[in-house]
């Protein structure tokens, strides 16, 4: 997982026009505070990580490594927001607001169904299809 910079007054002055982002990461942009509140109410919190500088530690890659090394944090929370449709809204949700507070008008957010999804849970394949349109900015 990447952490994204901390977008203060002084970096948004500099960069104070409209902005498009092509390729975001659904599950990449999950905000550390949501998956913190999502593992403890869910009972599972990730490798005992009980504070969001905790599961910075845990989630960051902090020395160069491959891209497996990187995926290991994606495997490690994705089972936490897996197949659960009030978890995948909010992080939609908040992903649209973070986007509009970095001056973003326009983004086109990826993921794959398949991880996010359990099969016959309430969060099918076509799930994303049918409402994929409520969370363009």
């Amino acid at each position: 997982m990447i952490a994204v910079p901390k977008v203060t007054e002084q970096s948004k002055k500099g960069l104070e026009f409209p902005k498009v982002e092509l390729h975001v990461h659904f599950d990449g942009s999950i905000r550390f505070s949501t998956l913190l509140d999502l593992s403890l109410a869910k009972g599972t919190p990730l490798k005992g990580a009980r504070t969001v500088e905790e599961l910075k530690e845990v989630l960051i890659t902090h020395e160069p490594a491959n891209l497996s090394k990187v995926l290991e944090a994606f495997d490690l929370f994705l089972p936490v927001v897996r197949g659960d449709k009030d978890a995948i809204e909010r992080i939609a949700y908040e992903l649209c607001e973070d986007q509009a507070a970095n001056g973003v008008i326009y983004f086109e957010g990826r993921y794959s169904p398949h991880l996010l999804t359990e099969p016959g849970g309430p969060v099918g394949f076509y799930y994303f299809f049918r409402y994929g349109h409520c969370y363009e900015s």
